[in-house]
C-alpha cells in the first residue's frame, strides 16, 4: 500500500483489539479483530502476543508494517509516555509490569515509533468527537467502566494528560466509602495501592463482601478450544457468570449485588 495507515492497538483487561484506519477515516477491518489478553502471564509473553496479533491484523487487511503509524492504548495508571505505575494496576497484576515502559517496548519490538494513550483518554476522545465533531468549543468528561474504571477530560479537542499523565484518571479518585451503607465493613483496595478509590468500588466485578476486599477474579473453568495460535495460552480461562448466578460466586455472605450496583450508579452520576 502507498497510503499511510493508522494502526490502533488496544490492550484491555481481557482482550487485545486491533483496527486499521485510512487517511480518509475508512476502517479496513470489518468487525472485531481481537484475541484474549495474556497480561496475567507478564510483559514478556503479553507484548510478544501484541506484536504477533498486529502482524495477523495487517495480513488480514493486506497491509504491511511499513504502511502504518502505530497508536497503542492501555489501562492505567501510567505516565503520559506509557510507563506503568510502580505500585501496580488493576489489569497488570504480574510483578514484572511494575514500572514497565509499554510504549518503548512495543516501539523496539516493531522497530518503529509508537504513540501511547491511556485507554480512558482514547475512549473519551472517541466519545467527544462522535458527539461534537471538530467543534473546539465544547468540553466533555467521560467515565468508562470495564475491568477497571477509566476516564478522560477533553478541552478544546485535546485530552488533558496532566503533569504526570494521570489527568482524567477518575478511577483513582478517593471516595468516602465508609459513608456508603452498601459498603459497610468493606475495605475496597485497588490494585494501584489505594483503598476506597472509584475504580475499586465501581469496576467489574463489583460485588464485595463484608469480610474481604472486592473480588478481582472470576472463578475459572475449563478452557475452550483454541481458534488460532494466539488463543493457545496456559491455564484456565475466566468463566462467564450470568447475573442470576453472581451471589453464589461471592467468597462469603455479603450484600446482594443489586443494592450495591444502585450505589455505583449514584456515585457515577454528575
Amino acid at each position: 500500500m502507498s497510503q499511510q495507515l493508522v494502526a490502533g492497538v488496544d490492550l484491555g483487561g481481557t482482550a487485545v483489539n486491533y483496527t486499521l484506519l485510512t487517511p480518509g477515516e475508512q476502517f479496513l477491518i470489518d468487525g472485531l479483530c481481537e484475541h484474549p489478553a495474556r497480561s496475567k502471564e507478564g510483559p514478556a509473553i503479553c507484548m510478544q502476543q501484541i506484536a504477533d496479533g498486529l502482524a495477523i491484523a495487517l495480513d488480514r487487511a493486506g497491509a504491511s508494517l511499513a504502511d502504518i503509524a502505530v497508536v497503542f492504548d492501555t489501562p492505567g495508571p501510567a505516565s503520559a509516555q506509557g510507563v506503568l505505575s510502580t505500585r501496580g494496576a488493576t489489569n497488570f497484576v504480574h510483578a514484572d509490569w511494575a514500572g514497565y515502559d509499554l510504549r518503548a517496548c512495543l516501539a523496539a519490538m516493531l522497530n518503529k515509533p509508537v504513540t501511547y494513550l491511556n485507554d480512558g483518554n482514547a475512549a473519551a476522545l472517541w466519545g467527544h468527537f462522535n458527539i461534537f465533531g471538530a467543534d473546539p468549543g465544547p468540553t466533555s468528561v467521560s467515565a468508562i467502566i470495564g475491568t477497571g474504571l477509566g476516564g478522560g477530560v477533553i478541552v478544546k479537542g485535546e485530552d488533558i494528560k496532566g503533569r504526570a499523565g494521570f489527568g482524567g484518571e477518575l478511577g483513582h479518585v478517593l471516595l468516602p466509602y465508609q459513608s456508603i451503607p452498601a459498603l459497610a465493613g468493606v475495605h475496597p483496595r485497588c490494585n494501584c495501592g489505594r483503598t476506597g478509590d472509584l475504580e475499586a468500588i465501581c469496576s467489574s466485578p463489583p460485588s464485595p463482601t463484608p469480610s474481604s476486599p472486592l473480588p478481582r477474579q472470576i472463578p475459572p473453568t475449563r478452557p475452550r478450544p483454541a481458534r488460532h495460535r494466539l488463543r493457545r495460552q496456559e491455564g484456565p480461562r475466566p468463566r462467564r457468570i450470568r447475573r442470576r448466578n453472581v451471589p453464589r460466586h461471592l467468597p462469603g455472605p455479603g450484600p446482594r449485588p443489586r443494592p450495591l450496583l444502585r450505589h455505583h450508579d449514584q456515585h457515577l452520576r454528575p
